[in-house]
């Protein structure tokens, strides 16, 4: 019953990087896309309908979490603490400011600087975070994990430039191309930096195969982003972006089998995944409770994006 859970924590950080992300990479992007109010409220458009249902699943996730591995959740979370503090600033920062920039005319470039910087610190703090996991070190982040954080954050950057390219206005969608077209070389680059680093410094990857497959995907991901964004197949560079933001998460959650949480310092400290698990009585009862409540998340985020699947353009519904 772990096994499945794990994959089911999997899914849902998985869904929880692909959508924010979104939110993310606009945030980061649309003070540079457009010069004027208008402008950007078009940009913040495109996410505007699906913005809180995207949040919902970090909620989901933290919540499996907690209730199916409550010795990883207290290892994992609580060895990072700082770094997760942090993190969670700018991801309060960054969804509160969205919210409010629109309500008054007056501040609203401060509102501007502030949702891309809570974007920024939120998603490097996510990458930060995935390298301290690869390391299998706690404590305030070294440079590797910074490094991670930043290449995140590129990886971020291009996923959100690929979703305003495929629901953004006209200008929004020229910009936002070039932006991906342009940001394909630095990432590509970024990503073989950390392949190389993390080969030397990785410590808690156990699964060394699946890492470098995790990393080849991830590069060839980027790469045809870059490629179907040139080429105007813009909804295959989304979905190519998609599995790139995906690709980190998932190198570290299956590269360190069968641990759950690994500290190089004193590996007495690692648990498997087995041994950070509830009880089989538990995961009875997560199971009865989660087995209709997956199935009605995704079923209202499909309806959200089939609803609102029309681009962004002049008569769209402003929401901030």
């Amino acid at each position: 019953m772990e096994t499945l859970w794990y994959a089911l924590l999997g899914l849902l950080f998985a869904a929880y990087f692909v959508l924010a992300g979104v939110d993310y990479g606009v945030g980061l992007l649309f003070r540079h896309l457009a010069r004027d109010d208008d402008g950007r409220r078009r940009a913040l458009a495109a996410v505007g309908p699906f913005f809180l249902g995207n949040e919902v699943w970090l909620v989901a996730a933290i919540g499996a979490l907690l209730g199916a591995f409550p010795l990883l959740d207290g290892k994992l979370l609580g060895t990072s603490s700082t770094l997760l503090a942090v993190l969670l600033c700018g991801l309060v920062v960054f969804t509160a400011c969205v919210q409010i920039r629109s309500r008054a005319k007056r501040g609203r470039e401060i509102f501007d600087v502030l949702i891309a910087t809570g974007a920024l610190v939120t998603v490097v703090g996510w990458g930060a975070f995935l390298g301290q996991l690869v390391q299998g070190l706690h404590g305030l982040p070294n440079w590797f994990s910074l490094l991670c954080g930043l290449v995140f954050a590129m990886l971020v950057l291009l996923h959100g430039g690929t979703f305003l390219a495929l629901r953004g206005t006209d200008d929004a969608r020229a910009k936002a191309s070039a932006v991906v077209t342009a940001g394909v070389a630095p990432t590509l680059i970024g990503v073989g930096v950390v392949a190389v680093a993390g080969f030397f410094t990785a410590g808690a990857v156990e699964l060394p195969v699946v890492a470098v497959a995790g990393v080849v995907i991830l590069a060839a991901a980027v790469l045809f982003a870059g490629r179907w964004t040139a080429a105007g197949r813009r909804g295959r560079a989304f979905a190519a972006t998609c599995v790139a933001v995906v690709a980190p998460l998932l190198i570290v959650g299956f590269a360190r089998l069968p641990y759950g949480y690994v500290d190089a310092a004193d590996p007495v400290n690692s648990l498997t995944v087995t041994q950070g698990a509830t009880n089989a009585a538990a995961f009875d009862l997560l199971t009865i409770a989660a087995a209709p409540m997956i199935p009605v998340l995704l079923g209202f985020q499909a309806a959200m994006w089939w609803l609102w699947r029309r681009r962004v353009s002049s008569s769209t519904p402003l929401f901030y």
